[in-house]
């Protein structure tokens, strides 16, 4: 859990206690989500009920640093939807077609 507190100070600011206490009083939100970033399951769940969040591209893009070393894996795009979609009733649908966008951008971009 103290491995990530550095990337969540520096990432949220002044919110960062917000995403603290999140972890504090759910546990399980502190579980880190991907190999390629430290985003934690707290970080999802603060976009989603404090920032707004309605759309996995702008949590991987702008919410989270989940996209810091490219598109993050198939897998670790659909652990993020899941989360997401939970906090905002999506069905598996819902969920595969928003994992489906992220990857269209980052195979746009990356043909550009």
């Amino acid at each position: 859990l103290k491995s990530v507190y550095p990337h969540i100070a520096e990432n949220y600011g002044k919110t960062a206690a917000e995403v603290f206490q999140l972890m504090e009083d759910i546990p399980e939100t502190s579980v880190i989500l991907q190999k390629s970033s430290p985003v934690t399951k707290a970080e999802v769940v603060h976009a989603v009920e404090e920032e707004m969040a309605i759309y996995l591209l702008d949590v991987v893009l702008r919410r989270t640093n989940s996209a810091v070393k490219g598109c993050p894996s198939e897998e670790e795009l659909h652990s993020l939807a899941m989360i997401m979609g939970q906090l905002l009733s999506w069905d598996q649908e819902e969920v595969n077609n928003q994992v489906g966008l992220v990857q269209r951008y980052f195979t746009h971009k990356l043909s550009l």
